[in-house]
């Protein structure tokens, strides 16, 4: 007959107790982020060569943990000292890294190696609690223009490359995506450039059309509220509106802009940051378009 044997093993409480707090309301990425980490050697021997990080399972922490830079030789017994570790977030993440697309929160917790001070010489590791903190949601803003789309359909007209005297429009696409929280009080403004109009010809994905301010020349769209947008199954956000330029003379042999200070702000719902983001500019050189790559050059 087989009976079951109990062996009891001693557990010696790591030496190093680990706090940490983090100095900001809410973690936004794209930030620098600190946390402030306290760190108590409550054993009777001192503690060497030790090296304090922060650990999250949080895809907008790169590599999933960041030491300090730091050096601590040795930790008396009794001592308590305070570290800050700074890093920088990742200001937006791929769909495949996340099956959790909406309300995120950023998980941390600390972390420290270091040789024990019983004259084992022993390297060990131990980790203090976990914090969790609010993440403001990360946002994609792009801006691209198409004379012809990838599937061949043309959407511009008049000659390319354009030609001093000439029309020639494009179409310009601007889109918000990547969003995991609500995000209200949405507006995307942008600056049409010397030579250009906006001919009226849009496509809103929401809310009211896109509205053009004569006095500053820009174009505007606002929207009250955007949903949660990093799902694969979430609709696509966004304006697409129509441009033309008529070249001047002065304009020959340039690459000219067609749509500048293109920007976004908002606020986030469920943390109340600010959120603003800008794009790059629209020019007419277009080299994933087929029909107008290497055609940018007014003539």
């Amino acid at each position: 007959k087989q009976d079951t044997l109990v062996h009891y093993a001693a557990v010696v409480p790591p030496p190093i107790k680990l706090e940490h707090s983090i100095d900001s309301k809410n973690i936004k990425p794209g930030n620098e982020v600190s946390f402030i980490v306290s760190y108590e050697n409550i054993s009777e021997n001192t503690v060497t060569d030790i090296n304090i990080g922060i650990e999250s399972d949080s895809p907008f922490l790169r590599d999933g943990v960041v030491f300090s830079k730091t050096k601590i030789d040795s930790l008396a017994p009794g001592a308590t000292e305070e570290i800050v570790i700074t890093t920088r977030l990742r200001s937006s993440i791929y769909q495949s890294e996340t099956n959790q697309y909406e309300d995120l929160v950023f998980n941390s917790r600390t972390l420290a190696s270091y040789i024990l001070g019983d004259g084992s010489t022993q390297k060990v590791t131990s980790y203090g609690p976990n914090i969790t903190s609010l993440l403001t949601t990360p946002v994609v803003f792009d801006s691209s223009a198409k004379y012809v789309t990838s599937s061949g359909d043309q959407l511009g007209r008049g000659p390319l490359p354009p030609k001093v005297g000439k029309e020639t429009t494009y179409w310009v696409f601007l889109h918000v995506g990547g969003t995991t929280n609500p995000i209200k009080n949405v507006a995307v403004e942008a600056s049409l450039s010397e030579n250009t109009r906006f001919t009226g010809k849009q496509s809103v994905s929401q809310d009211t059309g896109i509205e053009y301010n004569s006095k500053t020349h820009s174009i505007e769209w606002f929207a009250d509220t955007i949903y949660p947008t990093l799902s694969p199954t979430s609709k696509i956000v966004g304006v697409a509106f129509e441009v033309g330029i008529t070249p001047s003379e002065d304009q020959i042999g340039t690459v000219p802009t067609l749509l500048e200070n293109i920007s976004f702000s908002a606020i986030d719902s469920s943390t109340g940051a600010f959120l603003n983001k800008s794009a790059k500019n629209i020019t007419t050189d277009l080299p994933d378009d087929a029909r107008a790559a290497s055609k940018a050059e007014v003539e």
